[in-house]
């Protein structure tokens, strides 16, 4: 047995549940009634308008979602007391893991392509016409942001002993990132200048600001559609922001694994 199969179990778990299909779903329903909203407040909306409403609702629901779908994935098995029947196949530790992060990455990636497939007519047929690059563009930071958060959920599954715990670590991280981040770079900014950040802040404020998975998968995203901006700052362009991503990507399943891998899990 490998960590493939762990993967598709945990897939075909979740397509059994109805989960894939809730999560379609609500990605088919909050990106039609996202992409129609400006019309129906505004009489010259375009479909700028509507992509732009979508991604305000996106940056908020997308992290929320990819949490819901990934902080069970090991504490679950583990309160359950499934994960020894799972530790008792051929199966090393890091192949669960690995498995149940790809197996709940494609439960929340699939959805969201299923529901901005659908939402493509939707824009067509409102606004006449859909830019495919920005579209795309748009497609693929969504991807990666709930990619990211998936794995954020994963990791802190992995390196905790209790829902609870789980559950806590990772929305006290996503209010983090989520709604208090800027005031890091702020306070700093204050703290070194005595004043707020004006219209023209520092490199490095911009920069802090990028550390956030949310930015930092816009800014990947427009990098492989667009390419890279060699004019801007280094630490402001594309392939550095995807740095910062492999980061997010990285280090919470390392960790995860690693306090996992050390568990006792009789």
């Amino acid at each position: 047995m490998y960590w493939t199969d762990v993967a598709r179990k945990d897939f075909a778990d979740a397509v059994r549940s109805r989960m894939v299909w809730a999560l379609s779903g609500l990605m088919i329903l909050f990106a039609a009634i996202g992409l129609y909203i400006p019309e129906a407040t505004g009489s010259d909306a375009t479909v700028s308008d509507g992509v732009g409403v979508l991604s305000g609702v996106m940056g908020v629901f997308i992290p929320i979602v990819a949490i819901v779908v990934g902080y069970m994935s090991i504490v679950g098995e583990r309160e359950t007391g499934s994960v020894r029947m799972l530790l008792s196949l051929p199966l090393k530790r890091w192949e669960v893991l690995a498995g149940k992060l790809v197996g709940r990455a494609a439960v929340m990636v699939i959805p969201v392509l299923i529901g901005f497939a659908v939402a493509v007519p939707v824009a067509l047929a409102v606004y006449g016409d859909l830019p495919g690059t920005d579209y795309a563009e748009f497609v693929t930071a969504v991807v990666l942001l709930g990619a990211t958060f998936v794995t954020i959920a994963v990791g802190i599954s992995g390196s905790v002993d209790s829902r609870g715990k789980a559950l806590a670590l990772v929305l006290g991280l996503y209010a983090v990132l989520q709604f208090f981040w800027s005031l890091i770079p702020s306070g700093l900014y204050y703290l070194t200048n005595g004043e707020p950040p004006g219209q023209d802040p520092p490199i490095w404020f911009e920069a802090i600001n990028r550390i956030r998975p949310a930015d930092a998968a816009l800014s990947v995203s427009e990098g492989l559609w667009n390419g890279i901006s060699t004019s801007e700052p280094l630490v402001l362009q594309e392939w550095f922001a995807g740095v910062i991503l492999l980061f997010w990507l990285a280090v919470p399943v390392l960790i995860g694994y690693l306090r996992f891998d050390h568990a006792d899990i009789s």
